[in-house]
């Protein structure tokens, strides 16, 4: 389990932690065989309590021990937002649906359209959902007043809920999703896809639309049942919900389905055909393709800059990095990847059997590694979220959707068109 970011001002930082520390111990207990969540669930704790957490830093002779005082941190849904290219917004709603969400997409939107953005693109792949007024309500800045946003059917009852925003955008959007856009995410994107808003680029969403109650079972003393009671449908009539029968519990969690077609077709406002029963189908498919050669090389990459960043590769003592800083402007995020450095990547794997990478894949997929050091150089350097912007550069899903702003342009002048008739 390794450290792949410390943000700024928090215990973590404070403490000393640093990009590339290998958990392998919590107080004292080891961390061997445990899962990002099993790490998590024995880090946090009760404000002013401590946690003592035993790291294997690169090049170190033994495990560093480091006592950290916990603290409430703050995390907003939205952690990366920027001009990506000139006229064209990305905003990353990436961290789920939380009673702020509504609030700082306002505050990104004004921020960028004050630099001039005419056009955006709205990330919400792996947002795993949340709050639902939270998902109206973003629906709701692109979408004109009463505008049904998801409708909401049970046994007995049935609710819809609708655009209320007096505040409505209407440059063109492209929107991306994939199998780990769930539930509120899927809201949004359903919604805007239906009434031909925006395009959507990317995976299948994980397909999530039930609603759930919980029951308290003896007062709460012997915990509580949770029961789906109503299920998710987007403006059309599709349900969000994947089927789930006939699979096992593991294949659903891992967005898996039991290969059955989707649902009935049903139209968006426009006329184009759309399917339910199954997620949200992108407009623009771009799926992820899965290489095992570059999946090695990542890894290598990703060991070699835990070494690299702690001053242990010899001639490039100066790129060590003591702890995460703010770039002075975005052009120091994108580190210069010399043929020296390649060269001294490819000696350090030569040294590591256990990394498994040949020199010449190296040498074969060598942009594929200069972005890759790229990459991990930025996130080491300035943080997860200041590195997202080197990262999204290779991005294959938010290329197509850069290259798909001109169909989306053209879907907002279909709709204006529609709307004068």
């Amino acid at each position: 389990m390794y450290i792949i970011s410390v943000i700024p001002g928090t215990p973590a930082d404070r403490a000393g932690l640093r990009y590339g520390d290998a958990i392998l111990a919590v107080d004292g207990q080891s961390a061997e065989g445990w899962s990002t969540q099993d790490v998590a669930r024995r880090v946090r704790g009760e404000r002013g309590t401590t946690v003592e957490l035993t790291v294997e830093r690169a090049g170190e002779a033994a495990p560093l021990t480091f006592r950290i005082t916990r603290a409430p941190i703050p995390l907003p849904t939205i952690r990366t937002a920027f001009v990506i290219r000139p006229g064209v917004g990305y905003i990353g709603l990436t961290w789920g649906f939380q009673s702020t969400t509504t609030e700082e997409l306002d505050e990104h939107l004004r921020r960028l359209k004050a630099q001039g953005i005419k056009a955006l693109i709205l990330d919400l792949r792996g947002n795993p959902g949340g709050l639902l007024d939270q998902a109206v309500g973003v629906a709701s800045r692109f979408l004109r007043p009463g505008e049904t946003i998801v409708h909401i059917r049970g046994r007995t009852r049935e609710r819809r809920f609708k655009a209320e925003s007096e505040r409505v955008e209407t440059m063109p959007l492209v929107v991306l999703i994939n199998r780990a856009s769930a539930s509120a995410s899927e809201i949004v994107a359903g919604a805007l896809q239906d009434h031909d808003r925006a395009l959507i680029v990317g995976e299948t969403s994980f397909g999530k639309g039930l609603v759930q109650t919980v029951i308290p079972l003896l007062r709460g003393t012997a915990g509580a049942l949770t029961l789906s009671t109503a299920r998710y449908y987007t403006p059309s009539g599709r349900l969000i919900q994947r089927d789930y029968r006939h699979i096992s519990a593991y294949e659903y969690r891992l967005g898996r389905s039991n290969g059955r077609p989707p649902g009935p077709a049903a139209r968006t406002d426009g006329g184009r055909r759309v399917y339910g029963g199954g997620g949200i189908e992108p407009d623009i498919p771009v799926p992820v393709k899965a290489d095992p050669t570059r999946q090695r090389l990542f890894g290598a990459v990703f060991e070699f800059t835990r070494h690299l960043v702690n001053g242990r590769i010899p001639g490039f003592e100066h790129l060590r990095v003591e702890r995460p800083s703010e770039p002075a402007s975005p052009k120091d995020l994108f580190a210069e990847v010399s043929d020296s450095l390649i060269e001294a990547f490819i000696a350090f794997v030569a040294r590591r059997s256990d990394l498994g990478v040949r020199e010449t894949e190296i040498r074969a997929h060598l942009d594929y590694v200069r972005q890759k050091i790229r990459e991990e150089l930025a996130t080491a350097r300035f943080g997860v979220d200041a590195a997202a912007r080197v990262i999204l550069q290779s991005d294959e899903q938010v290329q197509r959707a850069l290259d798909a702003i001109p169909q989306a342009k053209q879907l907002v002048e279909n709709l204006r068109d529609r709307r004068r008739r």
